[in-house]
């Protein structure tokens, strides 16, 4: 018997699919170019969209360029420090005085006296006495004043012992002098006696300071009492150079 094997038989024999109809041939046809489409815009849209950016991200400049700093705010260059100056102390005495508060003096200076027993008498009269031939305060070296520990009861004068309390001085005390209306200030630093010709301590200027000189002991002038303190305040390393010459001879009688 012969079997003539159709259309059907083979493609079931082959597990092929049966073919689809001409309606469903289109709906493919057509969701196939719909893809289609949509990928080529996609790819399109990829291609020309702008890149984004992140702001957090530094922008970097061509080769050979700095790059900008957004908003960046210059820092303003550090201005010199100023070189600090002594503020001037305040005037607590009288122009032209001199005050050891410690031991309770204060009195008028006379400036530049001669050293001679004569003039000196005279001045003592009026306060105490700065020896000319001795730097002034302001300059280098050490001002010499002189001053009454004691004098005889019939003498002129208001200042007659004004150096007597002079011998309670004590090391770190403060001294201080209104000089032409320029406060000095001075911490003693040495207290002792000498005989009445060792002129020789008025020549020793190492430091810038007062040496204050009296009779001692009070109501005789048999030694000299000396007291030594060195300027504190202003700078003693601004003073002016002191190119004077010093006293010979004996040193002033205070009594």
């Amino acid at each position: 018997m012969n079997y003539t094997l159709s259309d059907q038989d083979i493609r079931i024999f082959l597990r092929e699919a049966p073919t689809t109809g001409p309606f469903f041939r289109r709906v493919f046809t057509y969701a196939a170019g719909f893809i289609a489409i949509a990928l080529i815009l996609a790819a399109g849209l990829t291609i020309f969209a702008p890149n984004p950016v992140n702001s957090s991200a530094p922008i970097l400049a061509p080769a050979g360029q700095s790059t900008p700093v957004a908003d960046a705010t210059p820092t303003p260059s550090a201005a010199p420090t100023p070189t600090p100056t002594a503020t001037p102390l305040p005037v607590t005495i009288p122009n032209d005085t001199f005050s050891a508060a410690d031991v309770k003096i204060s009195a008028p200076i006379i400036w530049n006296v001669e050293s001679t027993e004569k003039a000196m008498n005279k001045a003592l009269e009026r306060g105490v006495i700065h020896l000319s031939g001795t730097p002034v305060p302001g300059q280098q070296g050490m001002s010499a004043i002189a001053g009454h520990s004691s004098n005889y009861a019939w003498a002129k004068g208001d200042f007659n012992s004004i150096f007597a309390p002079l011998t309670k001085t004590k090391v770190g005390q403060t001294l201080e002098v209104n000089y032409q209306g320029v406060m000095y200030r001075y911490e003693v630093t040495r207290v002792y006696e000498v005989k009445p010709t060792n002129t020789a301590i008025l020549a020793d200027h190492s430091k810038t300071g007062i040496r204050l000189i009296t009779c001692t002991p009070v109501g005789t002038s048999l030694r000299r009492f000396i007291v030594e303190a060195e300027q504190v305040f202003p700078d003693p390393a601004l003073a002016a150079p002191f190119n004077g010459s010093s006293l010979n001879g004996t040193l002033p009688s205070g009594r």
